[in-house]
């Protein structure tokens, strides 16, 4: 075979150009990420250990990494190894402590879209390891590229001005859902996405369930520490892994709370992100992509300041 039949031979191969494709789109939106979001995104846990999400990007960015290197040379037919499950349990435990505080977007969606994830990914994983699947590993593995797709949909829509109307919290709190949705229909693995879709439905009800569990609790959080109730026991373990609504574990957990006056774009000021006329700073009015944003009052104020000098 010559040169260019080999050449040609590698251009065509689907997983040698997913590796071309995702290796560029990775290293755009991580650059980019890495200067603008993730800074602010950091001091959000103030109180916490700072390399939660640094480890959280790496792990998943090696999973995946050797996901399509391997994929590229065995044309597609990948199998775990321990190396991977490790790395995929790392990646979700440090994705459960950067949601449990999580106010992007919107907390009722987004949370437990992420929460879902983290759980989908390891069970993938480990039955893909035990049973010897390629394909289970295969929608876990893909899931991670949701990464990318959700930050690809934030600036096109942006760039686009389709949700001009929109604060930048709604666009998030849209984008994140349909990015995962998206990353595990492109493993076309039957039945994956509506299971998915249903564990992102069950965990909401499980937040919404602990969180009203808790209500009840909020005046004896020690007592649940000591107590030897399952009940109790069960509903600190969920309050640990950040399965509860975010006012609760603000209540509960005021170590792992988020700093009040640490905010950006796609946070939120109220309830519901998808409202249009909400702010996601408090106390300024929303300003709408492609439109000036309002005068100041102090600029209001200063045509005014010439004719009081003439009229002292």
């Amino acid at each position: 075979m010559s040169i260019s039949e080999s050449i040609s031979s590698l251009a065509g191969n689907r997983y040698i150009q997913e590796l071309a494709f995702y290796g560029s789109l990775y290293a755009l939106v991580l650059g980019t990420y890495s200067r603008k979001s993730a800074p602010v995104y950091n001091q959000k846990f103030k109180k916490t250990s700072g390399y939660h999400l640094p480890l959280h990007i790496v792990t998943g960015l090696t999973e995946i990494t050797r996901y399509q290197l391997r994929a590229a040379k065995y044309d597609g037919q990948v199998l775990p190894n321990t190396f991977d499950i490790g790395l995929c349990f790392i990646w979700a435990w440090f994705g459960l402590l950067l949601t449990r505080s999580l106010r992007r977007g919107d907390p009722s969606t987004t949370r437990p879209t992420y929460q879902a994830a983290a759980i989908f990914r390891p069970v993938a994983t480990v039955l893909a390891y035990f049973l010897q699947s390629v394909p289970l590993y295969r929608a876990g593995a893909k899931l991670i590229n949701s990464f990318i797709y959700a930050r690809s949909g934030v600036f096109i829509v942006h760039q686009s001005g389709i949700m001009r109307k929109h604060s930048y919290a709604s666009v998030y709190a849209l984008c994140i859902p349909i990015s995962a949705v998206v990353a595990i229909y492109e493993a076309d693995v039957t039945g994956a996405v509506a299971v998915y879709v249903a564990l992102v439905m069950a965990v909401a009800q499980l937040n919404h369930h602990v969180s009203l569990r808790l209500r009840g609790c909020l005046s004896r959080p020690n007592d649940m520490i000591t107590s030897c109730s399952v009940s109790d026991l069960f509903l600190l373990m969920m309050l640990v892994l950040g399965f509860a609504d975010l006012d609760i574990m603000k209540e509960m957990q005021k170590r792992t709370s988020l700093i009040g006056d640490i905010s950006d774009d796609y946070v939120s000021s109220r309830g519901s992100s998808m409202s249009s006329s909400s702010s996601s700073f408090p106390g300024k009015s929303q300003v709408h992509w492609g439109e000036p944003a309002p005068p100041s009052s102090s600029a209001q104020q200063q045509p005014q300041q010439p004719a009081m000098a003439m009229a002292s």
